[in-house]
């Protein structure tokens, strides 16, 4: 699958599905570098990371998660509190894929294109993730949290897949919300200007 980020910030855009205080899947995020940093003016500051995205089974059910969409990161939000990141507005991702998105599986159980999870479990992937924003970000404490899909088909390819697989385990289709982490740039962080 070839994707292409089209556009990489809409702001105001629709926030990711709300999720219940039980859901099984948990989310955590590690950063594991710094790619660049750059400000083109004084309030346009650009930073791309590379990131460690863990999908963690936490409940007492075997999830199944399809990988292919894991490392799509949609949403992102930052704030300079994890107080203020709770109300911060979501940026949206918006990827073009040169597939449908469908998903053809339809085997008894799952193929190595899915994760089964049982509790306790994770599945990790890399991504890259490029955030902007309006105050220069060396040595200042910031928050950040992403919200990734779990699933490339339609809703009811998702069912039709969730009710055959319902002895292996849970066929998980909902996007999942990462826990907040914190980081800081150091202040010495030389600041170049955007290509």
């Amino acid at each position: 699958m070839i994707s292409l980020l089209l556009i990489l910030l809409s702001f105001g855009g629709i926030a990711p599905r709300e999720q219940s205080a039980n859901d099984d899947l948990q989310l955590t995020v590690r950063i594991t570098d710094i790619k660049s940093y750059c400000a083109n003016e004084p309030d346009v500051h650009f930073l791309q990371l590379r990131l460690e995205l863990t999908f963690t089974s936490s409940g007492g059910r075997i999830l199944i998660i399809q990988k292919r969409s894991l490392a799509s990161i949609e949403y992102w939000r930052m704030a300079e509190t994890e107080q203020e990141l709770g109300s911060a507005v979501w940026a949206h991702l918006q990827w073009v894929a040169s597939d449908s998105g469908d998903v053809t599986d339809n085997g008894r159980t799952p193929d190595e294109e899915f994760a089964v999870l049982k509790p306790g479990r994770s599945y990790k992937v890399r991504t890259d993730l490029s955030l902007s924003c309006k105050q220069p970000l060396p040595g200042k404490e910031r928050f950040m949290q992403v919200s990734a899909p779990t699933w490339s088909g339609t809703r009811q390819q998702a069912e039709k897949l969730q009710k055959k697989w319902e002895k292996i385990g849970v066929l998980w289709f909902k996007n999942v919300r990462s826990e907040p982490i914190s980081f800081t740039l150091d202040k010495w962080t030389k600041v170049k200007k955007c290509s």
